[in-house]
C-alpha cells in the first residue's frame, strides 16, 4: 500500500501494538499519517512516533475526534463569546459496554499486550484530551483503577486532576456488561456559569446557564452550524465531494 505512488495518506486503524511499525513505515515512505488513538502503549513510544513524523516532514494526526464533536465546539464558542469567569470544577463520566463482544468485534481490547490498557487509555484518552484542551495542562494527578472482569486490562478508572489554571477536574470511566446505551456526560462549572454536555448513543444535547439567567438547551441542528463553520463550510449542502476536495 505505501509503495503505491497514488496513495497520499495512510489511515492506521489497527490494534494499538501495530501502530509503531505502521506509522514508521508510512512516514519513511513520505505519506501523510492519521493514526487511531491511543497512539502507543506508553508516553515514550508516542514521543518516538512524534519524532519520526517530524523528521520525515510529513503531516500527522491522532484520532482524538471529540475535538470535532459539534457540542464540544459549541462549548468552546460559548466560552469565547460569554464571560463565564474562572473555571472551578470539571467532571466527565464515561461509560461503555466492554468492547470485546456485544456489538463489537474486538476481543484484542481485553489483552494488555495488544491494547496497552483498558478503559482509561483505550477509551477515556478522549476525555483526558478534552479536559486538557479546555482547562490547560495538568500538574497533579490522583488516580485509582480496578479490574472487575478478570481481563488483563482495567475496566474502571477514577482520576482527580489539578490543572495549572487552578481548576480541578474529575474523570470516572467504566467498561461494564449492562445492556444500556454508551454515554458520556460532561459538567463544567465556572465562577459565573455552567456548561453541561450529554453525549449518549441515542440522545445528544448541550445545556448552559450564566448566573441567574434561565438555562438554555442546544440540540444537534443548532450545534451543527458551529461544526460547519469550524470546517470552513457554510451549510450542509457544502458537504459534497467537490467541496471537501476544494
Amino acid at each position: 500500500l505505501i509503495q503505491d505512488e497514488n496513495v497520499d495518506i495512510v489511515y492506521v486503524c489497527t490494534p494499538t501494538n501495530k501502530h509503531m511499525d505502521m506509522v514508521k513505515a508510512a512516514a519513511k515512505a513520505k505519506k501523510q499519517v492519521f493514526c487511531e488513538k491511543p497512539l502507543a502503549h506508553s508516553c515514550i513510544q508516542a514521543s518516538e512516533l512524534l519524532s519520526i513524523t517530524l523528521d520525515a516532514n510529513v503531516k500527522a494526526a491522532a484520532g482524538l475526534v471529540l475535538r470535532y464533536d459539534q457540542f464540544v465546539l459549541y462549548a468552546k464558542k460559548l466560552l469565547e463569546e460569554h464571560e463565564f469567569g474562572l473555571p472551578m470544577l470539571a467532571r466527565i463520566r464515561d461509560d461503555q459496554h466492554f468492547p470485546i463482544d456485544y456489538i463489537y468485534h474486538s476481543k484484542w481490547r481485553g489483552k494488555k499486550s495488544i491494547s496497552g490498557g483498558g478503559t482509561l487509555i483505550e477509551h477515556s484518552i478522549h476525555d483526558i484530551d478534552l479536559l486538557r484542551w479546555f482547562f490547560g495542562d495538568v500538574e497533579e494527578v490522583y488516580a485509582k483503577t480496578n479490574n472487575f472482569s478478570g481481563r488483563e486490562v482495567e475496566d474502571h478508572a477514577s482520576l482527580m486532576m489539578t490543572h495549572k489554571s487552578g481548576c480541578v477536574s474529575t474523570l470516572d470511566s467504566v467498561w461494564h456488561w449492562i445492556d444500556r446505551p454508551n454515554e458520556r456526560r460532561m459538567e463544567f462549572f465556572f465562577e459565573k456559569g455552567f456548561i453541561g454536555i450529554a453525549l449518549e448513543s441515542n440522545k445528544r444535547y448541550l445545556e448552559y446557564q450564566i448566573l441567574d439567567e434561565a438555562p438554555i438547551r442546544v440540540w444537534k441542528e443548532t450545534a451543527d452550524d458551529v461544526l460547519l463553520g469550524h470546517l470552513g463550510l457554510h451549510s450542509k449542502n457544502d458537504l459534497s465531494v467537490d467541496a471537501l476536495e476544494t
